[in-house]
Parts: structure tokens; sequence; C-alpha cells
């Protein structure tokens, strides 16, 4: 007696018969119309090039946001002289979006040398009376929200032949031979320190967990750590 040929389930939906002569549990190999509709249809070249131009436009600057009294320490791409800070953001803008930040020193006491430094980032956020710092966004971007560090401001507070007696952290060992700014930098890094004092003769840098009574002494730099909160004083558009 004849038996109807077996019905195997196919690979690509519903059953396919296996003919007499086909060997036991061969599969049927798709149609290319079948092939053809499983493919993903490609994206032409028109429509790339449209995707690319959102993704460049979504990639620009649209707007500014400038701070006072911040500095983004580090990163720079390169450093300048400019009149005015309208002049250092325009130079930075001017770099084909290699520059994202600058930060422009105020001090009038500076008559010759760089007061414009662009940056390739953000760099380390440093309170700085004297500064004016502009980050760039792009469409995508949301506004900055306020946010605060603690800061030993080189302008305000650091103070030159001042010891601050007492107080010291057990951490002294590893800053030992340091600079002035490497010292400022690792008190405010410190959760525990609230003041340094820095020996010049002997690069010592002394971090402190409390304030003492101030001694003239010279030879030494002390500082005094303040926690400040910084949020755009501006948001300027690029139109």
């Amino acid at each position: 007696m004849s038996r109807s040929p077996r019905l195997r389930p196919s690979p690509w939906g519903g059953a396919s018969p296996l003919t007499a002569n086909s060997a036991e549990g061969a599969v049927r190999e798709p149609s290319s119309q079948q092939v053809s509709a499983a493919a993903p249809t490609p994206i032409d070249l028109g429509q790339r090039e449209k995707l690319s131009a959102i993704e460049e436009f979504a990639r620009k600057p649209t707007r500014i946001a400038i701070y006072t009294g911040l500095d983004l320490f580090g990163d720079d791409l390169t450093s300048k002289r400019t009149v005015d800070v309208a002049e250092c953001a325009r130079s930075c803008l001017e770099m084909n979006g290699a520059c994202k930040a600058f930060t422009f020193n105020t001090n009038p006491k500076i008559v010759r040398g760089p007061n414009c430094f662009l940056k390739a980032n953000e760099g380390r956020a440093d309170g700085n009376s004297v500064a004016i710092s502009g980050k760039f966004l792009a469409s995508a971007d949301p506004d900055p929200t306020a946010f605060g560090i603690g800061t030993i401001d080189p302008k305000k507070a650091l103070f030159e032949d001042v010891d601050l007696p007492g107080g010291d952290l057990d951490i002294r060992a590893s800053i030992a031979n340091a600079t002035p700014l490497q010292c400022r930098l690792a008190c405010i890094d410190n959760d525990r320190c609230v003041a340094f004092t820095y020996i010049k003769k002997k690069r010592e840098c002394w971090m402190k967990g409390a304030v003492g009574t101030p001694l003239f002494k010279s030879g030494m730099i002390s500082g005094v750590k303040d926690f400040q909160t910084f949020s755009p004083a501006r948001i300027v558009g690029l139109d």
C-alpha cells in the first residue's frame, strides 16, 4: 500500500512535502521570492545623506551656558589673548566643533600673555573669582542645572605668609614634594580637608581637618575651603 509523502515543518512557514526520491530529513531550499522578502531593504544614498545632516545638526552648538566665578581647569586646546570674553567665545566657535568650552581671565592686572583658554572638553570645575567660563550646548542637550563644589579660590581664599597651626590630617606624606597648586587641588578633592598650609622651603603640604588661629609666618601659603553653588548666569542662543 502506497503512503502519502510525509509533511515536515518548513523553516520558512507552513509545511513542505518531501518527494518520493528525496532523502529523508532533507529540507527544501527557500525560493528566491522568500529570500527577497526576508532581506532588509537597504537605505539609499539620499536617505543616508538626510540622516547625516540631521545628526550633524543635533551636534551643532545652539547656545552657550555662561558661568561667572567658574574656572574650567585643564583640557586646553590652545590659549590666546582676546580683548573680551565675547571674542574668546567666537574664537572657540571658529574651531569647527573641536572647541567645547572656554575660560576667560578678567583680571585687569594681567596685561600680557593669554587670557582666553579654549578647551577640548569641560575640564575640571574650579572656583576662581576672576574667571568667566562658557560651555557650548547642542540642540539635544538640556539646559544645565545648578551644581555645588568645594573651592579654594586662588584670588580670595589664599593667604601669603600665613600659617594655620593644628588640625592636621594624617595624609601629609602622600603629597610631599608638592607644588602650591597641587596642594590646593588635593585639599579640594579631599572631603575631610577644610584648609591647608603649604611650606615653600620644604615643599610640604599640610592638609587640615580644622582651621586653627591664623599666625603670620614667612614662607607659608594657607588656603581655606568654601562650598559654592554654580548655575549659569546666562544661556545665550546662537542664532
